[in-house]
């Protein structure tokens, strides 16, 4: 292809200062601006309070082994679990006043564990009401559940990172609201109900619609693009750039496609339960009802954002494809023209007559 040659790295070196480089299309400046979440500062001391009542509630269960004698290995292992978050969760909450230092991924790490421990004491809680061990262990697992509850609520509806995003914005278009928006509203798409209510009530126009995030851009996407180091062949180049992205959409994928599998069992076991009652105790019954909502919920989650990243795949590797070919374009056409050549052009040749005048 006219990228696979073997010599286009050598030329590419050659030519490195015919390389296209971004320019804006635009007249109008762009202006920055430094969007802070909302209550940024007080959703990190709530949460920090909350961990550490969870860190108190499994002291107090080891203390009074609430969870009964061949519990204390499990309420061992909470308020080891629990330490360990709350080193996190003070960590952030003083970086958080850090206007220097700030560390991201401690906010990630922190609203997995929230996740995973929510989805662990969703089975405990359930059995604690169905069977009680006793009123103080009831009462313990209640008060966990439902900070570990305000926790997930805190992480989901926050901004991912919990930090301040700098906002670009192009004369009269209004900037994408996706990095302004929390974790939710990202994997339920309500970020775009604004524009889809406009589009509703009125017709689109150029000011209506939103600018492309920062990073969506075609300048931004060839500059991260030759970052990569070069390979032989530009299949593998893409598939080199594009790896994370395409390892999270076939996550994904694979995802929904397991969840396709998930209600028909379900929907079985339910049936059976329907024909011999005495079979299954009622509150399985109505487990696997609550599964079989979860079920769907996981589903169109898995399917929206497996196709959301292959879209945003696809553009990227557009921008890619057409930005190389322009610039690979360009750049045979200026080594042409330094060769007195045009690019395209035939040779032209003498008439017949003149060679034998000459001869």
């Amino acid at each position: 292809g006219v990228l696979d040659e073997p010599g286009s790295d050598d030329e590419f070196e050659r030519n490195e200062h015919l390389v296209l480089h971004p320019t804006r299309s635009r007249t109008d400046a762009s202006t920055y601006t430094v969007d802070k979440p909302r209550g940024e500062a007080l959703l990190v001391i709530v949460e920090e309070l909350a961990v550490l009542a969870e860190l108190g509630i499994h002291i107090a269960v080891l203390l009074t082994h609430a969870w009964g004698p061949k519990g204390n290995i499990a309420a061992i292992a909470g308020v080891a679990t629990w330490g360990y978050i709350t080193v996190l969760a003070s960590l952030r909450l003083l970086l958080s006043s850090s206007e220097r230092v700030s560390f991201p991924k401690l906010w990630y790490h922190t609203a997995f564990l929230y996740a995973f421990q929510w989805m662990f004491t969703t089975l405990l809680f359930r059995s604690e009401i169905i069977h009680p061990r006793s009123k103080l262990a009831q009462a313990l697992m209640s008060a966990h559940f439902a900070l570990v509850t305000l926790l997930l609520v805190i992480a989901l509806t926050s901004r991912k990172g919990n930090r301040a995003v700098e906002v670009e914005y192009e004369g009269d278009i209004e900037p994408s609201r996706e990095p302004l928006a929390s974790v939710l509203s990202l994997a339920t798409f309500s970020w775009v109900d604004p524009i889809v209510w406009k589009g509703y009530h009125k017709t689109y126009e150029l000011s209506d619609v939103w600018n492309l995030a920062p990073k969506d851009k075609a300048a931004a996407i060839l500059a991260n693009y030759r970052q990569v180091k070069r390979t032989s062949a530009l299949a593998f180049h893409l598939l080199k750039y594009f790896k994370r992205g395409l390892l999270i959409q076939s996550a994904w994928a694979v995802l929904s496609g397991l969840n396709l599998f998930v209600p028909t069992l379900l929907l079985k076991v339910i049936l059976e339960y329907v024909e011999d009652p005495d079979s299954t105790p009622r509150n399985a019954a109505w487990f696997y009802v609550g599964l079989l909502f979860v079920s769907g919920c996981v589903s169109a989650l898995s399917a929206g954002q497996a196709l959301w990243t292959g879209r945003k795949i696809c553009v990227r590797l557009r921008a890619v494809i057409i930005g190389e070919i322009y610039a690979k374009a360009l750049r045979r056409r200026a080594a042409a023209r330094g060769g007195d050549r045009v690019l395209g052009a035939k040779k032209e040749t003498e008439p017949k007559g003149s060679r034998l005048k000459k001869a």
